[in-house]
């Protein structure tokens, strides 16, 4: 089955978060694969396929462009390019399950801002779930975007704000209590989102796990995984490995 090949419109499963990255320690900050904020992640079924640094002013045209490619690039695709960096994408995923492993289920009560665009991360244990309840999901066209922003960046003041307007753009409606029931409790949800996230949240050993990349701050992921198949990880700006020019390069040619 082949990713959604239509343009990307209301109907379309996603969902949009944020994690304040001022909660979270350097190296749980490192961890998620990057020194710079504002970055995003695009998830797809808990996989990160994509990831990328921003910056305001070209966040909604970069952001745009990035979830239409996560929709039109056929499972064909992905796996032809897994097979080609497939080492890199499995440590990252096996990484990152090692940490999910570690993580306890809350118990704590839903969220108050449950009809905001854009749901906020308290934790990296809600980040965690989040990402767990998409692998679980049987619609292979989930897509959850993560901005890690940190309310002591300028420049994440304004990306925030561009980045919730853009999220209500892709939204038909209200979150309501989509985040809270679905993600943090059953795990069973079908759609995908956006979340922000901040560092500080992090533990220690959260170090390292990730595999990631880039060396800044401003960092953005995509993430899908169809048959739980890790699909790959990337930084826009910074790379540290070639990974990261290849499949800028074939995606624009796709």
């Amino acid at each position: 089955m082949a990713y959604n090949h239509q343009t990307l419109s209301s109907t379309t499963p996603i969902q949009f978060t944020r994690l304040e990255t001022s909660i979270l320690t350097n190296d749980q900050f490192r961890a998620w694969g990057d020194t710079k904020v504002p970055f995003l992640h695009i998830n797809r079924n808990g996989a990160c396929v994509t990831s990328f640094v921003t910056t305001f002013q070209i966040l909604e045209q970069q952001l745009s462009e990035t979830l239409q490619q996560c929709q039109i690039r056929s499972v064909t695709k992905w796996a032809s390019f897994f097979r080609k960096h497939g080492h890199d994408t499995d440590r990252n995923k096996q990484a990152r399950l090692q940490m999910q492993s570690q993580v306890l289920l809350l118990s704590s009560s839903c969220p108050q801002h449950q009809e905001s665009s854009v749901y906020t991360l308290a934790s990296e244990d809600q980040l965690f779930q989040a990402l767990d309840s998409l692998e679980s999901s049987t619609d292979d066209n989930t897509l959850l975007v993560t901005m890690f922003h940190s309310h002591f960046e300028q420049s994440c003041v304004r990306a925030q704000y561009r980045f919730r307007k853009i999220a209500q753009h892709y939204l038909s409606k209200p979150l309501k209590e989509f985040w809270c029931k679905d993600i943090l409790r059953t795990k069973s949800t079908t759609a995908a989102g956006t979340a922000t996230t901040s560092f500080s949240i992090h533990q220690n050993r959260s170090i390292g796990h990730f595999g990631q990349y880039s060396s800044k701050f401003e960092y953005t992921s995509v993430s899908t995984n169809s048959n739980l198949q890790p699909i790959g990880t990337l930084s826009c700006i910074c790379a540290r490995t070639a990974i990261v020019h290849v499949y800028q390069s074939s995606t624009r040619n796709d």
